[in-house]
């Protein structure tokens, strides 16, 4: 075929031939699988017979014409190549009347025979059902695998859910600096990480990293990272059962992959679950050579010539048989039990006040792009950050060659996630090239010059904290509730004074000048303390702990701010200690005789604490007159007279 009046430049072409007659209705009455742009491109084709040359051809450019719904330029060449490959657009061979541009472009015709659409239509309900056996089969094997778990004494790990935190602990590893570029299959890789020694300053530490599989990927410290979240959150849910059976969290924890996909907010499927087993398998199997002059210290861990250190242990579970495939042997793991280092553990819930909390949906976007949010979480002070992409690379992908970086930052700014949570703005320059790209990195707004090869971050504090999704509107944080384990375990109701005095004193504490929500007024004999605006409680100098531990509780409970239960409990057995005893001159009314007092009054009027007595006799200076007889001389009938007064005031 030859045409004439039109050159390569004009691009592909669509072909009609005399006998074509076709409506968008009759397609859809073929009861075909398509897509809602792959209609609207066949529509338009359709539509678009009217305009046709006196080749019978219509350049797809001109198509635009004819769009009731405008799509995009790469939305219309995916549909189109879409089609192609499903076979409803035969390529043409053709060549051109006058010599042009050497440029590619194809001649297609649209192709609906009945018969084709016929074979197509019981094709495409075979795939329907056998995606809908494999996901039959895939829910059969989830609960098998759940029920393997179970027999195995682990408890159920939590649903996720949207609103899942993604959390981590207030410290990063050296193996987090060092990590092959995503896709690379390297068994083997050598560098340097930065850490503090004991005198605090900056030191270099070579590393060597090596696996049997493929060392870590940064796609793979991505997995690492949702490890993280949902370790804190199965051992989180059991909380009130370890206060309850005085334990601690043990280091096992159970994790299913589809709980691990939707922590990284990856699209459901094989190919996904190929790619988090072959992730996991890296995690587990990479180990770090450190070696020192000086001991490097991580949260404990001491990574002074340290040899074969892995990330993590796995034992994994599958209810089905491995099979060999292509002579690769093919494993259906559904779930694995982690055993962290112990001090990575323990850095996870018992270390800080807090833990650092991060989007939800961070995870979901391309590896740099996380790096990027990380980079600027990290370096980004009050004022802009702005740096070369060079230097960016050396920050967050310095085992990747320049070129290599900068395509895949270009390619990670056009892919689906970044569109969908990061809303960019391409401007391309005059060759069809993307000069700038800014996008909002979940309240980073972030803006990079392809031209200047250049980067730059300014921050906008609400959008930042709005992305974080937590009550805390002035830290990336949130209370790190497993934390008070420590504290709790010991803090039970059948543990006696003594030993509590024990735990939450080790050692002398230094003063607390106050905690926010509390508000304090202090009285003669009373202080009184607002926890909450529904919340005031009374402290006198011979409030129990038992009740102080209460009081905290009650404070912590109805607090957002990232505060322990035994800081709080330290400051009320502050106030206690700074409350004077009920007494006249340098005689004072003992612990004894109030709480005996107390002891007579509760049996017959409901009173919430001992402090209620003491508030009681604050403004009677006869009632202290009269205990203080009875704690000298010891005479019941004084003590009588005494209750009977009290009973008189209180009821």
């Amino acid at each position: 075929m030859i045409l004439y009046n039109l050159t390569a430049n004009d691009g592909s072409m669509i072909y009609y031939p005399i006998d074509f007659s076709l409506s968008i209705e009759k397609v859809k009455s073929f009861g075909l699988s398509f897509t809602k742009n792959e209609l609207i491109v066949i529509d338009a084709i359709i539509k678009a017979y009217k305009i046709i040359d006196s080749n019978r051809v219509v350049t797809i450019k001109t198509l635009d014409d004819v769009y009731s719904n405008p799509l995009k330029y790469h939305q219309i060449n995916h549909a189109i190549r879409k089609l192609y490959s499903m076979g409803y657009l035969k390529e043409l061979s053709f060549e051109f009347a006058t010599a042009g541009t050497k440029r590619k472009c194809k001649l297609y015709q649209l192709m609906f025979s009945e018969n084709k659409c016929i074979i197509d239509l019981a094709e495409s309900k075979k795939d329907q059902e056998k995606h809908a056996a494999n996901r039959k089969q895939a829910q059969i094997s989830r609960r098998e695998t759940a029920q393997l778990m179970d027999t195995k004494g682990f408890r159920k790990p939590p649903s996720v859910t949207t609103n899942t935190q993604l959390v981590k602990q207030q410290v990063n590893y050296p193996f987090e600096q060092i990590y092959a570029p995503r896709n690379s299959q390297k068994q083997k890789l050598v560098g340097y990480v930065w850490g503090k020694n004991k005198q605090g300053d900056s030191v270099s530490v070579p590393c060597q990293v090596s696996s049997t599989s493929r060392i870590v990927t940064d796609d793979d410290l991505l997995t690492y990272y949702a490890l993280i979240a949902l370790t804190y959150s199965y051992h989180l849910q059991w909380r009130n059962s370890y206060l309850a059976s005085n334990e601690m969290p043990v280091n096992k924890t159970p994790v299913m992959i589809s709980d691990i996909i939707k922590m990284r907010g990856i699209s459901e499927g094989e190919p996904s679950r190929k790619r988090i087993r072959e992730s996991m398998d890296a995690l587990h199997r990479t180990e770090y050579d450190f070696g020192a002059i000086m001991p490097i210290e991580w949260e404990g861990q001491d990574f002074y010539k340290i040899s074969n250190f892995r990330i993590l242990q796995l034992e994994s579970y599958s209810t089905t048989q491995p099979k060999i495939v292509n002579g690769e042997f093919v494993t259906n793991i559904n779930a694995w039990t982690i055993t962290w280092p112990d001090a990575f553990f323990k850095a996870i819930f018992f270390n800080d006040e807090s833990a650092w909390v991060f989007p939800r949906y961070l995870l979901s976007l391309d590896p740099l792009l996380c790096l990027l949010y990380l980079h600027c979480r990290a370096n980004y002070q009050k004022q802009k950050l702005s740096m070369d992409l060079d230097y960016l690379r050396r920050c967050i992908a310095r085992n990747e060659g320049y070129d290599n970086f900068r395509k895949r930052l270009l390619r990670s700014l056009k892919q689906a996630k970044t569109k969908v949570h990061c809303s960019p703005v391409y401007i391309d320059g005059e060759k069809g090239s993307l000069d700038y790209v800014t996008l909002d990195l979940f309240g980073y707004n972030v803006k990079i010059d392809f031209i200047e090869n250049y980067i730059s971050v300014t921050k906008n504090e609400k959008a930042f904290l709005d992305a974080l999704n937590i009550n805390n509107f002035s830290k990336p944080t949130i209370r790190n509730e497993m934390k008070e384990l420590e504290v709790l375990k010991a803090f039970n109701k059948g543990i006696n004074t003594e030993h509590l005095e024990k735990v939450v004193n080790t050692t002398k504490a230094p003063k607390i000048r106050s905690i926010d929500g509390i508000n304090v007024v202090k009285l003669r004999f009373i202080t009184r303390v607002k926890l909450s605006k529904a919340i005031t409680v009374h402290v006198s100098r011979y409030t129990s702990d038992d009740t102080l531990i209460d009081y905290a509780k009650d404070y912590v409970r109805n607090t957002q701010d990232a505060v322990l239960i035994d800081k709080v409990i330290q400051y009320l057995k502050q106030l206690r200690n700074h409350t004077p005893y009920v007494a006249i001159d340098d005689q004072h009314i003992t612990f004894e005789t109030i709480n005996l007092l107390y002891e007579r009054i509760l049996s017959q009027v409901d009173i919430a604490d001992i402090s209620d007595i003491v508030q009681v006799m604050t403004r009677r200076k006869p009632l202290i007159i009269e205990a203080m007889c009875y704690q000298e001389y010891q005479e019941a009938h004084v003590l009588q007279s005494l209750e009977r007064k009290l009973l008189k005031i209180m009821i």
